[in-house]
């Protein structure tokens, strides 16, 4: 006996859609690496509204096109965030959300983005150099960093501490963006 296809159920549209797909797919015993619900409804609301930065963005698309996100020790900003206390990561890549000098003077903090999530890096001064890293402050840049240390200062608060041996690349914001 032959089975009848399935007929394709309504879909909801947005981010409500997308949730019920994955409760069924969790539900059918589909992918172990599917995240919780908790953890897809907050990616949902802070990344919903961002999303254009990854489709449009120069720096974010040269950073795929020159395979930093493929690389083996590419680590997402969401698994950053899983550290316990201090960890190394070889290759972190991310979008600069936002920049303000520190609350000490020289050094920066930097609000740092990927389809994953977000983390806030400290740079270093040395790091700032326009000279050698043209574009390293600007909102909508890319950053790769390497061999880059990631450490907990509380339960919610992650930083990326960027030093001037931690820049792989700077990738500017174009002029188009």
């Amino acid at each position: 006996m032959q089975k009848k296809p399935r007929p394709t159920p309504f879909r909801i549209p947005g981010p409500a859609g997308e949730l019920e797909e994955v409760l069924a797919r969790r539900a059918a015993g589909e992918g172990k690496d599917i995240m919780s619900t908790q953890d897809f409804v907050q990616r949902a609301l802070t990344v919903a509204n961002e999303d254009t930065d990854f489709v449009s963005n120069h720096a974010w698309l040269t950073a795929i096109r020159e395979g930093y996100l493929q690389h083996p020790g590419y680590t997402k900003l969401a698994n950053v965030h899983k550290v316990k206390e201090t960890q190394r990561f070889q290759l972190v890549v991310g979008l600069i959300k936002s920049c303000k000098r520190g609350e000490y003077g020289e050094d920066y903090a930097a609000e740092l983005k990927d389809p994953t999530g977000v983390c806030w890096a400290s740079i270093h001064f040395k790091a700032c150099n326009e000279e050698m890293f043209p574009g390293i402050l600007q909102v909508g840049s890319c950053l790769v960093l390497k061999d880059i240390v990631a450490f907990r200062l509380s339960k919610s608060s992650i930083f990326l501490n960027v030093t001037i041996r931690n820049v792989e690349r700077v990738i500017e914001k174009s002029m188009l963006d």
